[in-house]
């Protein structure tokens, strides 16, 4: 769903007003007072309905009394594009829903468009202003915890409200070390009552044996009970695996399926449907482009008998005739240059041992050198000038020190100052009176009664200002403030200084660090001279310049040398074929004259047969092209072959059929697999009978400890009444009963806190399920956001065993 179009009739400040054409993202921005949160306020009480007179939040009625309500345009719902209007009318206002196909509904039809959301939901998901941000910051840090991961697991924030309204009550309830815990004191109570009454029955053997009797089935009783809410957890457990059963079958024969891998091409049989296709409309272009060569070849050598083959070699030749001579003259140079380069090396030849990367590894030394000395100067500065500030804010908090007040003697003034009586407010009140009559006298009726009552009204306010100005409490108040003041300075000094050991701690590791990269650079250079058999001189760099320089040389004699031998070999060659040739002449560039009178002679005798010899070219390149193209798709359709595993286009189809059955397969257990929650085990039941005889059993065990239940009610019974018939006299018949009622009390407290213990592992149990499948999202947006924010200084947010919130700097460094 999504908003288009707004028209305010009337709201707050807004009049006959209309904003259309919203884009995706849309942006309202203005001056403080501009109206933005007015529009906010219009958008909830057009959807939810306007505020009632005692919400706290504002209906904002326009002033003047006219028209009040608007209308909303909703595109994306599930009846298209409609129109919200409401109007003045009831409380919350009457509302009318126009639809697409032009006919009007009710606050019916509005509840279902907006899927039943209220504007509470609404306002916290998608409506959230400064002031509900601003609250995150007044969390502690457990609740801003159990904040972030409530936002992690929809739905989860209830569950852990009523998580922590249980464990509250669990709590109030007992604590193993606890005094004031309800059934801490029933406890105690009961202990000190069943004390007094086994005081009171001590020499009865009778009662004793019975009363012990009696605690012993009392106590097979609780076992029996624990028992019993095991078992029905575990039902309950059950009950789900049986719901879950038949997905859960039906996705283990879909899981064995689909093991059973096939290396299948994707899309495989479109592509080689495609390929053979192409190769067959290829391969018939290809047969009549040689049906052509054929016929014209045929004509060509009935017109011309010469050796054309010859002729090409000898063209070939006559070509590479000025390659020959340019390699003659690099030759001579290579040669030249070799000498000299030979007479310039007087070097330790092991240099010739280096590898590819030697100026490389020298490139980056020397680049770490240079960039460490900066870093490690202003790693200095900066650690002398926090040094500085410590020093200059710890005088600051000693001189600050010397003037506090101790701890008692500051509450001690705030008691007094609390306790001073304040000046009577009548006094100043009758002098106001007095005031105001005598102003009316003197200016409305001249009397000496007017003048009198002024003159009195002057000496109250005189005297109540004197009163005040002349008291000491206002300098005990005034001393107060200043040393609270004193007091606000010196937490804010505090806080300033642990800041500056922070950053002081921070440029320490900073130094250990460059310190060992320090090392690591001298090292490096220390292996580079020992490789290179060289002792170390004052510059590093001019040490490898000059080593770099003659291992230049070297390579540079290497690729003459290499390219010399390359060019001997050319000329011995090209002269070698020359040979095959007979020509006149006893240097080559007589024999080369030779032949190119040969070959003009040749070219004129066949210039009948050009244009054939062109139209031959031709379609010897078409024919080329097409054997390319055809040896291309061939060696395609065998790859897909080969990928398949298949040795026969028939193996390849019949293979392909079985992978798209296998693809459908995966799609269903795929779908099976999202609707199994996690935290069900399937693995302890190896078919459905096993579940459900497990689940016979647990019913009968259920069944016999209910059994037992009653037999134990009615033995408890027939103990208790031989009990009362022994005992005797008012106050042992008083203890027993107030021993008993009180252990009572004490049983029924702890069915209660066994409630919501179960109650509390239920919801655990369904927040842990939610956090395994949703919260991971949240962690990696928080990521995401948090790692934008901090300019990519922290890179991971997370959650450790204990649940509590767990950041990860760029350095690794977790926080």
């Amino acid at each position: 769903m999504k908003i288009t179009s707004m028209e305010i009739v009337g709201f707050g400040k807004w009049e006959n007003t209309t904003f259309d054409n919203f884009g995706d993202f849309q942006m309202v921005y203005g001056e403080n007072e501009a109206g933005k949160s007015t529009i906010m306020a219009f958008i909830h009480s057009i959807l939810f309905g306007f505020p009632g007179k005692q919400s706290s939040h504002l209906r904002m009625e326009p002033k003047n009394k006219g028209a009040y309500g608007g209308k909303l345009t909703l595109s994306g719902t599930k009846f298209g594009t409609v129109v919200v209007e409401r109007l003045r009318g009831k409380a919350a206002g009457d509302v009318t829903v126009h639809m697409e196909d032009g006919s009007q509904q009710g606050e019916a039809i509005l509840n279902e468009i907006l899927n039943g959301m209220d504007r509470h939901t609404y306002e916290a998901i998608f409506s959230f202003d400064i002031h509900g941000l601003q609250q995150i910051g007044q969390m502690k840090q457990e609740e801003f915890e159990k904040y972030l991961l409530a936002t992690g697991t929809a739905g989860s924030d209830r569950l852990l409200l009523m998580n922590d309204s249980l464990k509250k009550q669990l709590n109030a309830l007992f604590k193993p070390s606890g005094k004031n815990p309800e059934i801490n004191q029933a406890v105690e109570s009961a202990r000190k009552s069943r004390d007094a009454y086994l005081d009171s029955k001590e020499q009865n053997e009778k009662y004793a044996g019975l009363v012990a009797e009696l605690e012993r089935l009392e106590q097979k009783e609780a076992a029996r009970m624990e028992n019993k809410r095991a078992l029905q957890i575990e039902l309950a457990d059950l009950e789900r695996l049986k719901e879950k059963w038949p997905i859960y079958s039906e996705k283990e024969v879909l899981a064995e399926q689909i093991s059973r891998q096939i290396d299948f091409p994707p899309d495989g049989l479109a592509r080689f449907d495609q390929l053979e296709t192409r190769f067959n409309e290829r391969n018939h272009e290809k047969m009549q482009l040689e049906e052509r060569k054929k016929a014209l070849a045929e004509r060509n050598l009935a017109e011309n008998e010469l050796d054309a083959h010859t002729a090409g070699a000898i063209q070939d030749l006559l070509e590479s005739f000025r390659v020959y001579q340019e390699r003659s003259q690099q030759l001579s140079e290579q040669e030249t240059e070799c000498d000299l380069l030979l007479r310039q090396m007087g070097m330790d030849f092991s240099l010739k041992e280096l590898d590819a990367d030697f100026d490389e590894e020298i490139g980056q030394i020397s680049l770490a050198e240079r960039e460490l000395d900066p870093s490690e100067q202003e790693n200095k500065f900066m650690l002398e000038a926090e040094r500085k500030e410590e020093n200059r804010i710890q005088q600051e908090v000693d001189e600050l020190e010397s003037l506090l007040w101790s701890s008692e003697k500051f509450q001690e003034k705030e008691v007094q100052l609390k306790h001073v009586k304040k000046q009577s407010p009548y006094l100043l009140g009758g002098a106001v009176i007095l005031l105001l009559l005598g102003i009316s006298l003197a200016l409305f009726v001249p009397s000496f009664l007017g003048y009198t009552l002024l003159v009195m009204a002057l000496v109250l306010f005189l005297s109540g200002f004197f009163r005040k100005a002349g008291s000491t409490d206002e300098v005990a108040r005034l001393e107060l403030e200043e040393q609270q003041r004193y007091r606000t300075k010196w937490k804010e000094l505090l806080g300033k200084l642990d800041d500056v050991l922070m950053r002081m701690a921070s440029l320490e590791e900073t130094k250990a660090k460059l310190a060992q990269e320090r090392e690591r650079i001298e090292a490096e250079k220390a292996k580079l001279y020992e490789q290179l058999d060289l002792k170390q001189g004052a510059s590093f760099e001019a040490d490898m310049a000059f080593v770099k320089e003659n291992y230049i040389k070297w390579l540079r004699l290497k690729d003459l040398e290499g390219r010399r031998d390359a060019g001997r070999a050319f000329l011995k060659e090209w002269e070698m074929k020359l040979q095959q040739f007979p020509a006149e002449g006893d240097t080559p560039e007589e024999k080369v004259a030779s032949l190119r009178h040969k070959l003009r002679i040749y070219r004129e005798n066949t210039a009948s047969t050009a244009k054939n010899e062109e139209k031959m070219e031709q379609l010897d390149g078409q024919l080329d092209l097409a054997q390319r193209d055809l040896r291309k798709l061939r060696e395609e359709m065998d790859n897909l072959l080969v990928a398949a595993q298949t040795k026969s286009e028939l193996e390849f189809r019949e293979l392909g059929l079985r992978d798209k059955e296998l693809s459908a397969a995966r799609e269903r257990y795929t779908l099976l697999a999202a609707q199994l929650p996690a935290a069900l085990d399937f693995s302890a039941y190896p078919d459905f009978a096993a579940l459900k005889e497990a689940e016979l059993m647990r019913k009968e065990e259920l069944a016999e400890l209910e059994a037992a239940q009653a037999e134990f009610e009615r033995m408890r019974a027939e103990k208790r009444h031989e009990i009362a018939l022994l005992e005797e006299g008012g106050t042992f018949s008083y203890l027993t009963q107030e021993y008993y009622l009180k252990r009572d009390r004490v049983r029924e407290l702890a069915d209660e806190w066994m409630t919501l213990k179960l109650a509390q592992e239920l919801t655990n149990r369904t927040v842990a399920h939610l956090q395994e499948t949703k919260f991971p999202k949240a962690l990696e947006l928080a990521t995401f956001y948090f790692e934008k924010l901090t300019g990519s200084r922290y890179t991971k947010v997370s959650f450790n065993e204990a649940k509590r919130i767990e950041v990860k700097r760029s350095d690794l460094v977790v926080f």
